[in-house]
């Protein structure tokens, strides 16, 4: 690594008893060992985060440098410090890498993970998982890409486009602007703000979509439940042919004029909302189906 490489990261090591921990986790550890980086940057940054456990929390400052906040939680202060954190930066591209350890010894009501708590520019390109945790967002504008194996994924304020995927937690999106693709394996997927792309699924959730004035469909739309139900919120004035489908529930329009085409089922409606366009497909294995407006 170069001189100028090198003072571009500040690192300084604090080691403490565990105290109020922001992050919550499962598995409580009574030891956390604390860590801290710097990175300068004069561009928009790339950074990329991974633990293999732990939660990773992101939040915006108004500072040209990523700051990072590296928290190892074990049972005493040697097994904190075998937990290794690969941190490297080239130009504006920074990777926080927590490795899993090639032996873990666990006690009852104990184990070893690591959270990270990241401050960035408000413009930032943004990649985040973990193997089993939760993962929390604010005020991020790029593109987004947020993923745990096990956990919550919660993201609000962000502008771009945004790549949600959880293999077992709720999803949770608020003032979005851009384009949303959101994957739950088994849980409840609620989104709102001011979208463009909409691809949301989940094997075993309810699906709540709010739909902000501005709102308009760049291209098709897919919603999805293995087994439950999907409640869409429109604004007053939104275009789209839809095409609602349930195989165990039935289909409701609130305040919604569907011009239908067809015969008009209890399970499966197609029609014309507005002026037409893209399609909106509304899908449920086994729930109810609501349109209405916000």
């Amino acid at each position: 690594m170069s001189l100028q490489r090198m003072a571009r990261v500040v690192a300084g090591v604090v080691w403490v008893v565990a105290g109020v921990v922001p992050l919550a986790h499962a598995g409580g550890a009574p030891y956390v060992g604390r860590e801290e980086k710097t990175f300068s940057v004069s561009g928009t940054p790339d950074v990329t985060l991974r633990t293999f456990d732990g939660g990773i929390q992101v939040r915006t400052w108004n500072r040209r440098e990523v700051h990072v906040t590296i928290e190892r939680h074990a049972a005493d202060e040697s097994d904190a410090k075998a937990l290794e954190v690969d941190t490297r930066q080239d130009g504006n591209r920074i990777t926080v890498d927590v490795r899993q350890p090639a032996f873990q010894f666990f006690s009852f009501g104990e184990h070893r993970y690591v959270n990270l708590i990241v401050s960035v520019p408000a413009t930032t390109d943004l990649s985040a998982h973990s193997g089993d945790g939760e993962i929390t967002v604010d005020g991020v504008s790029g593109r987004i890409g947020l993923d745990s194996g096990d956990g919550r994924v919660a993201a609000s304020n962000l502008h771009g486009d945004l790549d949600v995927h959880t293999g077992d937690g709720s999803v949770r999106v608020d003032g979005l602007q851009g384009t949303l693709h959101a994957r739950s394996g088994d849980g409840s997927v609620h989104a709102g703000g001011r979208l463009s792309v909409v691809d949301v699924r989940t094997g075993d959730g309810s699906v709540t979509l709010d739909l902000d004035p501005g709102s308009v469909m760049s291209a098709d739309w897919q919603v999805a439940s293995g087994d439950g139900s999907i409640s869409v919120g429109l604004p007053p004035a939104f275009d789209a042919e839809v095409d609602a489908h349930t195989g165990g529930g039935t289909i409701a329009l609130n305040g919604v004029q569907l011009t239908v085409s067809g015969r008009l089922r209890h399970d499966r409606v197609h029609g014309t909302l507005g002026k037409g366009g893209h399609l909106l497909t509304l899908h449920s294995g086994d729930g109810s189906v609501s349109l209405h407006r916000r």
